[in-house]
């Protein structure tokens, strides 16, 4: 039926669009442009400043007790963290689990015990808005509960990555000398 016959019936026609502009489907928020690289503001120079200070302080005292041997893995995540806090401020930072990924477990059947390793990455964001990702990672072996080695775990890799975030700052520092240095 073509719509022109005696009993008048006419037909919708509908339209088909084969290859719609996918724009139209997408949120607002969901499109990722290129962002250019973070500018580091005076706030943010001063205090990641202040914490490479304190920082080469700490290990500068450890080199001339002859625990030097070691470099950063000799610092505590403790330690860390206090000197983040009166560097920043205890409001000055903010930290998230942007992704805790399970990677290896065993359970040994002779000693009923459990074993397993973890990867997190965390993302530290100062009060400005400079961010940075680290990637830490978490090991438990021979726990009785699959549970307290999976908690175990977990915690160690984030706090593994936030203290390699903590420890990624003076390379934001260095890295807006360089920029400036050949502009």
């Amino acid at each position: 039926m073509d719509g022109s016959g005696p009993e008048g019936d006419t037909e919708t026609v509908t339209e088909s669009v084969l290859f719609p502009y996918l724009a139209l489907f997408e949120e607002p928020g969901e499109i990722d442009d290129i962002q250019e690289p973070h500018v580091l503001s005076p706030w943010a120079k001063t205090k990641i400043g202040t914490f490479q200070a304190r920082l080469e302080t700490v290990l500068k005292k450890r080199d001339m007790r002859g625990m030097g041997k070691y470099g950063m893995a000799s610092v505590s995540s403790a330690l860390l963290i206090n000197m983040v806090n009166e560097c920043f401020g205890f409001n000055g930072w903010l930290s998230q689990i942007l992704f805790c990924q399970l990677t290896a477990q065993d359970f040994d059947e002779e000693n009923k015990t459990f074993s397993m390793t973890q990867v997190a990455t965390m993302r530290v964001t100062l009060q400005d808005g400079t961010e940075v990702d680290a990637t830490g990672q978490g090991e438990a072996k021979n726990l009785p509960l699959k549970n307290a080695c999976l908690g175990t775990s977990r915690k160690m890799a984030c706090t593994d990555g936030l203290r390699n975030a903590f420890l990624q700052f003076p390379d934001l520092l260095r890295c807006e000398s360089s920029i400036k240095i050949e502009a």
